[in-house]
């Protein structure tokens, strides 16, 4: 419990000045006990609440909502006794605050934990399907690599019918133009190795299944060459066919003129004998 002295005196806790002097030295005493609080006076001029004399030396209860007069000359500032209730306030606000702090804490903590749970388990997930992708990009590598042999051997087998058909045909200027052409074709395609291919498709299976983590780096590159393979393939093929019109065009060489059946050389003509006559001796 604290206690409030009130007066004149300077000794008091609380001091009224009354140059009038009808308030006493030690005027009145305010109790006060947690939220409870109480007011003795002492005076000769008397203590009033609410305008109401209280009797002297008898504790009478009073509220900070209460006005407390001395002698009728000053009234209690309120705002000199300490608030216990805005102290409680406060702590409970602390309290409340340390709370939520704690409350805000422990679900961040919560939070983090299963952010990273859902990280993990997209990124496992993740993981998994650029994995399956580039499983299913090297089947199709493989499948391609098929298409592309086949191509390869058909454009080649063209090229080869070609040369021979050139070999029937009248070396003109548009020949020769057609020679160059396919000349072209020949070094794209000889550009176009299939084996490496092969062999690259089969290195990057290898990566993926020992997860070396350039491989799908490696998948973009062999994915860009046979897209090159491809392209390469296809402008040869249409190359042939203006090829193969271009060369219709070309006359066919003359076949040698042929000796007609029963045609005689002409005989020499025999030179005439000249008979010299022999002498008889």
């Amino acid at each position: 419990m604290k206690s409030y002295s009130i007066g004149r005196e300077e000794s008091c806790n609380i001091i009224i000045s009354d140059p009038s002097r009808v308030v006493s030295r030690n005027h009145a005493t305010l109790n006060v006990d947690g939220m409870k609080m109480t007011i003795m006076d002492h005076s000769s001029n008397g203590t009033f609440i609410n305008g109401i004399k209280i009797s002297s030396n008898t504790p009478v209860p009073v509220t900070r909502k209460d006005v407390i007069s001395f002698a009728n000359v000053a009234d209690l500032d309120w705002n000199r006794i300490p608030n216990p209730a805005k102290k409680i306030a406060a702590i409970c606000i602390a309290g409340v605050i340390g709370l939520a702090m704690i409350i805000a804490a422990t679900y961040y903590v919560v939070q983090i934990k299963e952010q990273k749970e859902d990280d993990a388990v997209l990124f496992e997930e993740t993981k998994i399907k650029e994995q399956e992708k580039m499983t299913d990009d090297i089947k199709a590598f493989k499948a391609t690599l098929d298409t592309l042999r086949a191509d390869y051997e058909l454009i080649s087998d063209r090229l080869t019918k070609i040369n021979e058909l050139c070999d029937t045909k009248v070396n003109n200027q548009d020949l020769k133009q057609v020679t160059k052409t396919i000349g072209n074709v020949e070094s794209s395609i000889k550009a176009i190795d299939l084996q490496e291919l092969k062999n690259s498709i089969t290195r990057v299976e290898e990566n993926l299944n020992d997860e070396v983590p350039e491989t799908p780096d490696r998948i973009k590159k062999v994915s860009e060459t046979i897209e090159g393979y491809k392209k390469s393939l296809s402008e040869a093929s249409v190359t042939l066919d203006n090829v193969e019109e271009n060369l219709k065009k070309i006359p066919n060489k003359s076949a040698q003129p042929s000796k007609k059946n029963g045609e005689k050389k002409p005989e020499k003509e025999k030179e005439d004998t000249i008979m010299t006559p022999t002498i008889l001796m």
